[in-house]
């Protein structure tokens, strides 16, 4: 058993599987009992064989509830990709209620450190935190905001909202750990923090 709301009439295997895809879609062999947990460093996994898997995820297709596509681009043999479509999403909700005022994504590229969400108070709470934690982020002072209207923060779902606070990286000194980090947390950047929070 998982830890759920039971809104839906899904299985617990088929809410893993969109507990695998809320943030982006995968590729089948990711779904896969033997790379599922790799994938999405969850602690559980599904029941499914591969075989079964196909089933399921057919049915969830079929349901409407996934996008199922050949990503052509794929280094793979099996080019078979899935995603949640806009009504899987929102069964993902159903089952999971996320506040998205307190989901945060930030990352680290090209020499510069971003965090987004949909709430702006979320976002400076992050960039504070990971500023004085050493993480890499600048002073959360020295940040350019910007508003991103009918952002697409996931394929199925637009967000009316987003901004984005964003600067050049520092170095990394790691000032404060995990503790420290769960201790002050108020906000979730992965579905273990969300049901955490």
């Amino acid at each position: 058993m998982i830890d759920r709301r039971h809104m839906t009439e899904l299985s617990d295997d088929e809410v893993m599987l969109l507990d695998a895809l809320w943030d982006g879609d995968c590729a089948l062999w990711m779904l896969q009992q033997a790379h599922y947990q790799a994938t999405t460093d969850l602690p559980y996994c599904h029941r499914y064989t591969d075989e079964q898997l196909l089933e399921a995820l057919s049915s969830l297709t079929e349901r409407g509830l996934l996008r199922a596509y050949l990503y052509v681009y794929a280094e793979t043999d099996d080019k078979r990709y899935y995603g949640l479509s806009q009504e899987g999403g929102a069964y993902w909700e159903l089952e999971r209620k996320p506040d998205w005022d307190a989901y945060v994504y930030s990352d680290e590229r090209d020499g510069m450190w971003s965090v987004e969400s949909a709430s702006l108070a979320t976002a400076y709470d992050y960039a504070r935190w990971a500023h004085e934690a050493g993480w890499g982020a600048p002073h959360w002072q020295t940040l350019t905001q910007i508003e991103k209207p009918m952002y697409r923060f996931f394929p199925w779902a637009d967000f009316p909202l987003v901004y984005e606070l964003y600067g050049e990286a520092q170095a990394k000194t790691y000032q404060l750990g995990w503790d420290d980090y769960h201790e002050r947390r108020t906000w979730w950047l992965d579905i273990l923090e969300l049901l955490d929070l």
